[in-house]
């Protein structure tokens, strides 16, 4: 039977499987996606090497980054390559790139009822509407789906985490995006996104602006797992670095609802949502406040419904798709 190798590539981690003509995933494998960025072609055939696959000639990959005419680019980790080169290197029959969070997109659909949750009990999906898809992993990537005529879903890949940085109209959360704004002009940085806010390369600077906020020492930051421990601890900074993260993510995440008209729902993914105790800490923010605090678009953002994605692994489901098709076609 033939088989694609599929996979999904962030800023931190890369998981492999293999899939079946069925649609079956098997054989899944996470690792560093450094060694990926480093060398592609070393570690997909690594990788096939030690399940023993060796033999497959087709694969689609999802990586965080743009997709634009045949390239894929990641400034974010100094990488950049030719699609249909990469696929010639590996020799493969069939292969593709896509963004990651196209593949998260293309999940969606087929995501059954135990695979995510609904956050707060306001707003109410609206069949064959607009979806959209937008979370926080080591950056902040987004999607939206768009409902065609014979009942199915166009994914589509955008580049939302990197919309400039949001403006909060809260009192308490506006000198902290200031702050922000200072810690990183000082390095040199001349554009602020919501990704340098909400994601988990953007943790240590909200943490960093809280610290100096509190008049405390911001010049040395502990790795996001530390901020988690200390938020769990009940220090004032961490969780108050947490409440910021929160409510900007209900920003950009209503932002992106109404602009986009996804009155079909707005999926939240991304890793750093389902860490346990982030996700505990989630569930009781104000993310569904700042969400709906839209001024007079503010009635349409609230009928508006949100979700937490909680299956394992949703780009597996998209990717898995994508390589069931070019399977078919062998």
């Amino acid at each position: 039977m033939n088989k694609a190798v599929i996979a999904d590539i962030g800023g931190t981690n890369a998981r492999f499987a293999v899939v079946d003509a069925a649609g079956v995933i098997n054989k899944e494998t996470v690792v560093d996606s450094s060694g990926f960025f480093i060398d592609p072609i070393k570690a997909v055939r690594g990788y096939l090497r030690d399940v023993g696959e060796e033999s497959v000639k087709v694969g689609v990959l999802a990586v965080a980054g743009p997709v634009v005419e045949g390239r894929l680019e990641n400034k974010d980790m100094n990488f950049s390559c030719s699609i249909r080169e990469l696929g010639d290197s590996l020799a493969m029959d069939r292969f593709d790139i896509i963004n990651d969070f196209l593949a998260q997109a293309l999940s969606v659909p087929y995501l059954k009822d135990d695979d995510y949750i609904k956050i707060s009990e306001r707003g109410k999906k609206r069949d064959n509407s607009p979806m959209a898809v937008i979370g926080p992993g080591t950056g902040l990537g987004a999607g939206i789906l768009v409902p065609l005529q014979d009942g199915s879903y166009q994914a589509i890949a955008t580049e939302g985490g990197h919309v400039s940085a949001p403006f909060a109209v809260d009192d308490r959360v506006r000198p902290i995006i200031e702050n922000v704004y200072e810690i990183m002009t000082e390095k040199g940085e001349n554009y602020i996104s919501a990704e340098d806010l909400i994601s988990g390369r953007g943790l240590p600077n909200v943490y960093a602006a809280v610290k100096k906020s509190r008049k405390e020492d911001f010049n040395i930051i502990p790795k996001n797992s530390e901020i988690t421990r200390l938020m769990v601890a009940g220090d004032a900074a961490a969780v108050e670095t947490f409440n910021v993260f929160f409510y900007l993510l209900g920003v950009v995440a209503g932002n992106y609802a109404i602009s986009c008209g996804a009155v079909g729902g707005v999926y939240l993914a991304g890793g750093m949502l389902l860490v346990p105790d982030i996700y505990h800490a989630f569930l009781k923010s104000e993310f569904r406040e700042a969400f709906e605090d839209k001024g007079a678009a503010s009635v349409f953002a609230s009928s508006i419904p949100t979700f937490l994605i909680t299956h394992k692994h949703p780009a597996f489901l998209g990717l898995s798709l994508l390589a069931k098709n070019k399977l078919k076609d062998m």
